[in-house]
């Protein structure tokens, strides 16, 4: 019985030993397995929306898949590393795979205000201030002299 023991084992030790020769490679622990975001933080106004991408290694990882998830959906939504940011405030963007995880911070800001050339606020329902040129289309034909304006 004892002879019967030994042999089973040997038998069973060369076929471990000829699979990992065969095969080549050691088992694939998610250990090994990281991910690693473009950016770990953005500053974005209202309405817009950034492109952020992953990797993951190593390269001969057999699951690529990427979960994606706000912390907030009101303030940003991401999809496929597509980040909108929806109103004011912050969140975080997260992507998985493999049970391992990458961050990004988020700060969404109101957008600035659009300005004239002169700096001031554009309204279009204000009317022009004193002395500013009320015809947009240029000067009329009736322009007072310099002599004129002293009177």
């Amino acid at each position: 019985m004892k002879k019967i023991s030994v042999l089973l084992a040997a038998i069973l030790s060369v076929s471990m030993l000829y699979c990992f020769v065969a095969c080549g490679n050691k088992p694939m622990d998610n250990n090994d397995v990281t991910i690693t975001m473009s950016v770990s933080s953005l500053n974005m106004n209202v309405g817009d929306t950034q492109k952020v991408t992953v990797s993951v290694t190593p390269a001969d990882v057999a699951d690529k898949t990427i979960t994606w998830k706000s912390s907030n959906d009101a303030i940003v939504t991401v999809a496929d590393g597509v980040i909108t940011a929806k109103s004011e405030g912050k969140a975080i963007v997260t992507a998985m795979t493999n049970g391992k995880e990458a961050t990004c911070a988020v700060t969404v800001k109101a957008p600035a205000s659009q300005s004239s050339p002169d700096g001031m606020p554009n309204d279009p329902t204000q009317e022009p201030e004193n002395g500013s040129d009320s015809n947009p289309d240029g000067p009329s034909d009736t322009q007072e002299s310099p002599e004129d304006m002293l009177d």
